[in-house]
Order: C-alpha cells, then sequence, then structure tokens
C-alpha cells in the first residue's frame, strides 16, 4: 500500500504493507504484514493526534 497524501508528506508514495483482509474498507481495520506490530506511520500519529489533546481552541480545531 502507498498514501497518495498523509499527515506527514514524508508518508507520502513510501510502501507499507497489510496483512490482506476482504472485509477491511478503512486503514485501521487492516493490520501489518510480516509479523510487525504496528505500521511505520503510527506512532507519528498517535503524537499528531495528541500534541494539542484539552487545549481546544478557535486557533487549533480540527
Amino acid at each position: 500500500l502507498r498514501f497518495l497524501q498523509a499527515r506527514n508528506p514524508d508518508w507520502v508514495h513510501r510502501p507499507f504493507f497489510a496483512e490482506y483482509n476482504d472485509q477491511a474498507v478503512w486503514l485501521n481495520e487492516l493490520k501489518p504484514a510480516f509479523g510487525k506490530d504496528r505500521f511505520f506511520f503510527e506512532d507519528e500519529l498517535d503524537r499528531i493526534y495528541h500534541e494539542n489533546f484539552g487545549r481546544g481552541t478557535a486557533d487549533n480545531f480540527e
């Protein structure tokens, strides 16, 4: 798989592998392949989502 767009532009077009799942519709329904615990982007994505948690203002509202 590859992202066409992403929160971090460095993730775009970088290949990553997921286990086959014919029922998966969304990215979060996939599991990493080859025995990996997480996809390469998950740690940074968690940081992005939580860096401003609890400090919501009109300026940083998404």
